[in-house]
């Protein structure tokens, strides 16, 4: 499980499995270091193998975007999350987390706003 892109304008952080195994999304979590806001998946969210899974912040208008611009580049296919309609992602630059079920990092990702495609 890795975070694949964080995209502070548009407010989203887009997940990957790159298992060759579904895997269970409970007690998964995303956390905005240093804001300290965390979103933790559900029990009933589950990933393919190869399988992503967006999750999106801010306003209704920001989150379709958001959506819009991640189905253009991956299809259809991608699982969508609604964090919350607050703005979660600084955009002069924020680093999201990737938190395992054991409360463990098991990926990070820091980007700033004159790299916004950073992975």
């Amino acid at each position: 499980m890795s975070i694949a892109k964080l995209d502070l304008v548009l407010d989203y952080v887009l997940v990957l499995n790159a298992r060759t195994v579904a895997v269970s999304l409970d007690g998964w979590a995303v956390e905005s270091n240093p804001g300290g806001q965390v979103y933790t998946f559900g029990p009933s969210s589950q990933l393919q193998p190869g399988g992503c899974i967006v999750v999106v912040s801010g306003s209704e208008e920001t989150q379709a975007s958001a959506v819009a611009d991640v189905q253009a580049e991956l299809g259809d296919g991608v699982l969508v999350e609604n964090w919350t309609k607050r703005y979660v992602w600084n955009n002069e630059g924020d680093t999201a987390r990737l938190l395992g079920p054991d409360g463990e990092v098991h990926d990070e990702v820091q980007t700033s706003w004159c790299d916004d495609d950073a992975v």
